[in-house]
């Protein structure tokens, strides 16, 4: 099931939104103005089942492969590096800043077999913990 993005209109009383905190002329805030997330969405919709639990917004995927991309990232640094900078959480469609716990699950190999990976990070906790299923 195609997750969505979280409302980025409604405002907490406790948090700061991200644009707060950021540079606006940052490269990657830039870049984040140029892309067509919902172009982006749009194309992968069809790639994702109308049942069962809700994934992950294709924002946050389509930023997560990107960003790997253009720092040369594995998936576990991604993750980490994720928690711990403002940048690749705007990037990926945050509003507000996550420092909890996340869980992604990466698909791992070619052909057939795949091996899934869970990571799961906290902010500011190097051993992150991972677990094979």
């Amino acid at each position: 099931m195609l997750g969505k993005s979280p409302d980025q209109n409604q405002m907490n009383l406790f948090r700061g939104t991200l644009i707060e905190f950021i540079n606006l002329e940052h490269p990657l805030v830039i870049l984040t103005d140029k892309i067509p997330w919902d172009k982006l969405e749009k194309e992968f919709s069809g790639f994702y089942s109308h049942t069962g639990q809700p994934s992950k917004p294709v924002r946050f995927m389509a930023g997560l492969l990107i960003l790997k991309q253009m720092y040369d990232l594995g998936d576990e640094t991604i993750m980490y590096d994720w928690v711990r900078n403002l940048y690749f959480q705007y990037f990926c469609g945050e509003s507000e800043f996550r420092a909890m716990m996340i869980s992604v699950i990466m698909l791992e190999g070619k052909g057939k077999m795949h091996r899934k990976r869970r990571f799961i990070f906290k902010q500011g906790n190097p051993q992150s913990r991972e677990i094979e299923t």
